[in-house]
């Protein structure tokens, strides 16, 4: 949540932050007094926040309402024509309030002061999915996109030395660039008299991703950019996009799937249990393989194989996130 939120400026306000607009000097920063953060004395009360209501809801979101059938894009758009900047979503169903700012300087602060342990929402279904359908897949991780505080922060400590090391990237740039130059070769062969792209250029988007996903996360081809796609392959790309389309509906649609498990719930959660089999079958077969045939220069050990030295399970965990993130 927003630490503060600041009144309109009065005029000489708007006079001293003209003047600091139009300088080139870097400015100061105000060093709290007693540990209190100087701008509260200006925040604004939460219950101030201007908020969407239930009323304006349910109209909006009605048949013939100005958010019926809007895309996630358009539908805040449309809220900060009519809220501004900032506004409450309220929870239902079991879900919390969401505070929405459409200022990018709120989340400079927010992401300056969240402190070691941030809390950041993630997906009700997935990680319902991991912790509770399927525990014995994920041992209790989460994952860096479902993981929040402590446990983030121990997820984040492995992974980051491997991921972050520029060495660890130099190794994929000639892997990678083979990716790109297969993907722009493809491009070349769909185009059509006009030199125009298919309406459904997206899904070869999605597979040029989950290839290089699959360099990155595995340190192998699985071969999404052949005109003939393997089933298992095209059953990731397959199911992801219809869990995605799912996901919206019961994440962020109103839905009751925490009461009463849902068919649309149920259909997610087989989703979730095809692509986790297939990807962990790669993820599987990549393990072996390096298993066998070790990298004995450390220097040139693929992100899998440096994981896997460290913790099995993370390594397993991060690999089919990577895979799954691909297909997005």
């Amino acid at each position: 949540m927003l630490r503060s939120i600041i009144f309109k400026p009065t005029s000489s306000a708007f006079f001293a932050a003209k003047i600091r607009f139009q300088s080139v000097q870097a400015q100061p920063q105000q060093l709290a007094s007693d540990g209190i953060d100087p701008e509260w004395p200006n925040a604004l009360p939460y219950e101030k926040i201007p908020r969407l209501g239930w009323l304006t809801m349910l109209r909006g979101f009605a048949p013939g309402g100005r958010y019926h059938n809007l895309t996630v894009l358009d539908a805040h758009r449309r809220f900060r024509e009519d809220f501004g900047d900032l506004l409450v979503i309220p929870g239902i169903l079991g879900r919390k309030d969401t505070v929405v700012s459409y200022s990018p300087d709120d989340y400079e602060k927010l992401f300056r002061t969240e402190g070691h342990w941030p809390n950041r929402r993630g997906l009700d279904t997935f990680v319902h999915y991991r912790k509770h359908v399927r525990p014995d897949v994920f041992k209790g991780l989460g994952g860096l996109v479902n993981e929040q505080g402590e446990s983030w922060q121990r997820f984040r400590t492995i992974v980051n030395p491997v991921m972050l090391q520029p060495k660890t990237i130099r190794l994929y740039v000639d892997k990678l660039d083979e990716v790109a130059r297969e993907f722009m070769g493809v491009i070349r062969e769909i185009r059509d008299e006009k030199n125009e792209l298919p309406a459904d250029f997206n899904q070869w988007l999605n597979r040029w991703a989950l290839e290089t996903m699959g360099v990155l996360a595995l340190d192998t081809r699985l071969g999404v950019l052949d005109k003939e796609m393997s089933t298992e392959i095209s059953n990731i790309v397959k199911y992801n996009r219809e869990a995605l389309e799912l996901m919206y509906q019961l994440d962020i649609l109103p839905s009751i799937w925490k009461f009463y498990k849902t068919k649309s719930f149920k259909r997610l959660m087989t989703l979730f249990d095809e692509v986790t089999r297939v990807v962990m079958v790669k993820v599987n077969e990549a393990v072996v393989r390096l298993e066998k045939n070790p990298t004995t220069n450390n220097e040139n050990q693929s992100v899998l194989e440096k994981l896997l030295k460290i913790d099995r399970n993370v390594a397993i965990v991060m690999a089919l996130d990577m895979l799954l993130a691909g297909v997005d």
